[in-house]
């Protein structure tokens, strides 16, 4: 018989490993440091992409009844909030980060908004007041113990909960890698992981996957380049055991295109929604 997989143990070993391979990576929200100088540069690339049509905004603003009440967990530098503001009486954005902080203030400053307060907490160590709606947007990737974190969702919620998560492809380059090494596709903390944790939590979610989907996962200036950043995504930098087996991949499945290396593997997000349980 099939042994059933323990996803959370799963998404705790890979936020783990991910921990120690990424010591700064944009992944481990709340590390002030990381963000000190780049808050600003991140809030550009938000409106660079909100710059464009959007099935997840859509579906959120049509289904978020008028006159309620919103958690945004690691609020960032506010796209969301400043968002629901529009349409909701209370937004509470919960942002670890320092900097992060700043940039939503100031823009809450800079366009009069006086319905979003913001809390310098982590979530779930944190104990809001309930509201109507919780909201998450990558921002669950960091943390170890997902089950505790969606309970908090439930705890804090009296209409619904949502977590917005990337959803890589089953046929990419990294993926293939990771089971080749590994014998798990996952390289990191992902939609199907969470999903299954839900289902083993007793939660059916609903799940709507964003129209839009970028078309390779990475890009790298150079083979070698690739190399080393595949090297580092796997935990391999201190042995050459597997660097036959990498290379050979890397020159089967890597795509030049206009003096870029495009790994391939679609990623694009999923909105995982369900009512909040008690």
């Amino acid at each position: 018989m099939q042994k059933v997989t323990d996803w959370a143990t799963l998404w705790k070993e890979l936020v783990e490993i991910k921990r120690d391979i990424q010591k700064d990576s944009i992944e481990t929200p709340g590390d002030t440091d990381y963000w000190e100088s780049r808050a600003l540069a991140y809030d550009d690339r938000v409106k660079e992409k909100w710059s464009k049509p959007d099935s997840t905004r859509k579906f959120m603003l049509s289904t978020l009844e008028p006159h309620t009440s919103l958690i945004d967990i690691g609020a960032g530098t506010g796209a969301w909030s400043i968002l629901f503001s529009k349409r909701l009486d209370r937004i509470t954005a919960i942002e670890p980060s320092r900097a992060m902080r700043e940039v939503l203030k100031s823009k809450i400053s800079r366009e009069g908004i006086n319905n979003i307060k913001v809390l310098a907490q982590k979530w779930p160590n944190c104990t809001p007041d309930p509201h109507d709606y919780v909201f998450c947007s990558h921002a669950m990737y960091g943390t170890a113990d997902l089950p505790a974190f969606i309970n908090k969702m439930n705890d804090r919620s009296r209409k619904m909960c949502f977590l917005l998560i990337r959803a890589p492809s089953s046929d990419g380059l990294i993926t293939e890698a990771f089971q080749h090494i590994w014998q798990q596709p996952h390289d990191s903390p992902n939609f199907t992981i969470a999903y299954n944790i839900l289902l083993q939590m007793g939660i059916f979610a609903n799940v709507l996957f964003e129209e839009s989907e970028k078309k390779h996962f990475l890009a790298s200036a150079s083979e070698k380049e690739a190399f080393v950043e595949l090297k580092r995504r796997l935990g391999l930098l201190d042995t050459n055991k597997y660097d036959t087996y990498l290379i050979d991949l890397l020159q089967r499945r890597l795509v030049e295109q206009d003096g870029q290396f495009l790994w391939p593997g679609s990623v694009r997000s999923a909105l995982i929604y369900w009512e909040a349980q008690h």
